[in-house]
């Protein structure tokens, strides 16, 4: 066989390889929308039916909801910062409980238990913001 020719087994493994990226992309992006609609802490977003519903014309998202592709960035960028503020309250009250018993033993005990004390308060109330935030700019 001459220098530079190819047998017909080793071509078209690269559109297979982009068709398949295409299609995870996709998934990913569909997943991304049915996240943003169905966890909405601000009620702008619509219903997840009605993001997948079938359209007639112009089916893209950012026509049929003015804002969504923004309000969908937001809502997930609070619900992130909202899980990771509960996970830290979490984290916070198993703290705090571990060192609740001994409390009373030495100083330094005593020390750590304000300290897990604080710490959970502070998560607590922050827990607490985020709520209100959510209810706050719903209602509005």
């Amino acid at each position: 066989m001459a220098a530079g020719k190819s047998t017909r087994s080793d071509q078209g493994g690269g559109w297979l390889v982009v068709f398949l990226f295409i299609l995870v992309v996709g998934a990913i992006i569909a997943a991304v929308i049915s996240l943003a609609a169905l966890v909405d802490p601000f009620n702008w977003t619509p219903r997840v039916d009605e993001v997948w519903a079938d359209w007639q014309g112009d089916c893209a998202l950012g026509d049929r909801f003015p804002g969504f592709w923004w309000h969908a960035a937001v809502n997930l960028a609070y619900t992130a910062v909202t899980v990771t503020v509960a996970g830290r309250f979490v984290a916070a009250g198993a703290q705090l409980r571990k060192r609740r018993v001994a409390r009373y033993d030495t100083l330094e005990a005593a020390a750590a238990f304000a300290a897990a004390h604080r710490e959970c308060l502070g998560a607590a109330v922050m827990l607490g913001v985020m709520a209100l935030l959510s209810i706050t700019v719903a209602v509005t």
